[in-house]
């Protein structure tokens, strides 16, 4: 079958190149110029309003707790960071990846910016959930639920805000957000 380019949500965001799969439902053609689809629900979810997984970024397991003395690119002893690259998506790094198999992946910055530059925003709820549709130019829309983020053993800023992952590093020494 044809290849088809695909994004898929992690922490609260991924998404992939994927090849045919028979759950096309996971999968949503918001028409961009691109035409890479993105996820519908997010790595960890089985539908668009649940939360999903919380990953720090180039780890592909949840924890208990998110410290920095446990984070697996932190180096306590010399203060530094591991650099794994500039660009994780795709590789064993990206949670994506590594859960949905095939091409799924992360997306990279560009592909955050062209989803921002192409699509409208609107706040809303689905199910009772708080979060942002994306509807694409095509008029297809995808939910994005503000999970908030986890710190040390607590889910803050649950309902009022969404952070989203690229694989493209940030030169602050952490992984790329939106």
């Amino acid at each position: 079958s044809d290849e088809k380019e695909y994004i898929a949500k992690p922490y609260v965001l991924a998404f992939g190149k994927y090849f045919y799969m028979d759950e096309d439902d996971r999968w949503v053609d918001l028409g961009l110029p691109s035409g890479i689809l993105w996820a519908a629900y997010n790595v960890g979810a089985s539908s668009p309003e649940e939360y999903g997984g919380y990953y720090a970024w180039g780890e592909t397991e949840e924890k208990e707790s998110y410290t920095l003395e446990n984070y697996k690119l932190y180096n306590s002893g010399s203060n530094s960071f591991e650099f794994i690259g500039s660009e994780i998506s795709g590789t064993s790094y990206d949670v994506a990846h590594v859960k949905w198999g095939g091409g799924a992946r992360m997306p990279t910055f560009a592909e955050v910016k062209e989803l921002l530059n192409n699509c409208t925003f609107k706040y809303g709820t689905y199910n009772g959930v708080k979060g942002d549709y994306v509807v694409g130019p095509n008029g297809n829309s995808i939910f994005l639920p503000l999970a908030g983020g986890r710190a040390d053993d607590v889910l803050e800023t649950e309902g009022d805000y969404g952070y989203f992952w690229s694989g493209t590093y940030d030169d602050d020494g952490h992984g790329g957000g939106a």
